[in-house]
């Protein structure tokens, strides 16, 4: 069911997106470009950094281990707990780093960037950053920092600053194909 919700959304955003005439590689869906390839790479390896600084900290110290596994258990019972859910879980990952990665940052940051920096709704966002392209990015993290609220306020900030970083990837290199791979990534060390 939140598979099937997941892909509907994405779905009506690329059929919005296609419906005005824009073509996928305005969305994203390219191989990252050669600009800003440095700064691209170092955000993606400071988000894997501090990405796995937080697994260690939160589940591999002893007394932290436990604290977090009490947090996981109230806050999302549906997690896997068995070989036939973890399968689910997989699924369920690839299906939101693909999903929500078309929606929040391909779609929601262009349009975003677009309305509030007085732009034509029509075409592609440039690579690059500008005050539009930082408020867009703030602005749609927010919304998926929110929309994960479920596993309560630490966590939701954690996957706000996550998707901070992860709207700049996407933003500096103009492409959905690093951020969808870091997003499923993420979700599949969750769900393990």
């Amino acid at each position: 069911a939140q598979s099937l919700l997941l892909y509907l959304l994405a779905g009506l955003g690329l059929l919005v997106w296609f419906w005005n005439g824009r073509d996928a590689s305005s969305l994203g869906f390219v191989w990252p470009s050669d600009a800003n390839r440095a700064w691209y790479w170092s955000l993606t390896i400071l988000l894997l950094l501090l990405y796995g600084f937080d697994l260690v900290i939160g589940c591999l110290l002893p007394g932290r281990r436990q604290i977090a596994a009490r947090r996981w258990r109230k806050h999302t019972p549906f997690l896997p707990e068995n070989r036939v859910e973890q399968m689910h879980g997989l699924q369920l990952a690839f299906c939101a780093g693909v999903t929500e990665e078309i929606v929040f940052r391909g779609y929601l940051i262009n349009y975003f960037t677009r309305l509030l920096s007085g732009q034509p709704l029509h075409g592609a966002v440039s690579p690059g950053i500008s005050g539009g392209v930082i408020a867009a990015i703030v602005l749609t993290s927010l919304i998926f920092g929110l929309s994960h609220l479920y596993l309560g306020w630490s966590d939701t900030i954690k996957v706000a600053v996550l998707a901070i970083i992860l709207g700049f990837i996407f933003t500096l290199s103009g492409s959905l194909v690093i951020v969808i791979v870091l997003h499923v990534m993420i979700d599949v060390a969750a769900n393990l």
